[in-house]
């Protein structure tokens, strides 16, 4: 039995574990870590971003009203380029279909 399986099955016992055997138990366990890691990174960078301006014009609004709804929490930079927020296109799309 691997130590991965005895962690799962949530038995009450005491294991010796040689020193290879932990190694390769932690080596495993980071393989893992570093994948979903690498899944996470790729799934943001394929989200589309705007600046300020671009959802201005999208939307037809101003950079106050674009502000005003950053304040209100109607919509809020997902992140920040130095000081230029920059909005998620799917939430702006979102506004501008009225949903």
């Amino acid at each position: 039995m691997e130590i991965k399986d005895l962690l799962t099955s949530g038995a009450n016992v005491s294991i010796t574990v040689s020193a290879d055997d932990l190694r390769t138990f932690f080596a495993e366990v980071a393989q893992q870590v570093i994948n979903q890691e690498k899944a996470a990174q790729a799934a943001r960078n394929d989200v589309e971003m705007l600046n300020q301006a671009q959802v201005c014009s999208y939307l037809g609004v101003s950079k106050a009203t674009v502000w005003r709804w950053g304040k209100i929490g109607y919509l809020r930079p997902a992140t920040r380029m130095g000081s230029h927020p920059m909005y998620n296109k799917r939430d702006v799309t979102r506004i501008k279909e009225g949903a």
